[in-house]
């Protein structure tokens, strides 16, 4: 998809060499114990300090550089119109990262990725035309699932994240039966005799 990009980020990236990093917000079921509705995590080596228009919280917030936050899977750009996801690898040896991401209320929470650049003699953030931060939004998408995997000597939680359009064909974990609904809305008996079906169903003209 084509996009504009800022004067600025044009000549960075017209550059001999490009040093960046990645800020990633996810949403929260609930405000944690700071009273955020989102996490913040950076690929940089240090914590930075920013206040992007996509973030829940208003204001600058700490994107912060430790070990909770392991690794991001690539994800491509195209001229056509698909859909695309990515992963977020946290740490599943931090009890209270488990009890925030591996929960089904973290299911549909938004998540953004944003790419920044820095001056190699000032080591800081890149600015735009207008004086602003200069940032590129390289991903938008809404959590879809989490799985943790452990191994003898750790312990890691996936969190998949799915671009805004939806698959229609793709095949799910959930299943269209009563006890599935409920999972998420308990009190909705929408399928309650969904299994009872025994002929097809014609959609539209027939």
């Amino acid at each position: 998809m084509a996009r504009g990009l800022d004067a600025n980020i044009n000549t960075t990236l017209a550059s001999n060499s490009i040093t960046s990093a990645l800020l990633i917000e996810i949403g929260l079921p609930a405000s944690d114990s700071a009273g955020l509705d989102a996490a913040y995590f950076t690929t940089a080596p240090f914590d930075i300090s920013l206040d992007t228009d996509t973030a829940p919280d208003s204001g600058t917030n700490v994107y912060k550089a430790q070990g909770k936050f392991i690794a991001i899977s690539n994800t491509r750009e195209t001229a056509t119109l698909q859909i695309t996801s990515l992963k977020l690898t946290l740490s599943a040896l931090d009890p209270e990262t488990v009890s925030t991401f591996a929960t089904a209320n973290i299911i549909n929470k938004d998540v953004t990725v944003h790419r920044i650049f820095f001056n190699q003699t000032t080591n800081a953030v890149i600015d735009d035309s207008a004086g602003e931060t200069a940032t590129i939004n390289m991903f938008a998408g809404k959590i879809g699932g989490y799985k943790i995997t452990e191994t003898k000597a750790s312990a890691s939680l996936t969190i998949e994240v799915q671009s805004q359009l939806s698959n229609f064909t793709r095949t799910n974990g959930r299943v269209t039966n009563n006890a599935s609904m409920q999972v998420e809305h308990p009190t909705d008996n929408s399928f309650e005799y969904c299994h009872e079906t025994d002929q097809e169903i014609n959609w539209g003209k027939t």
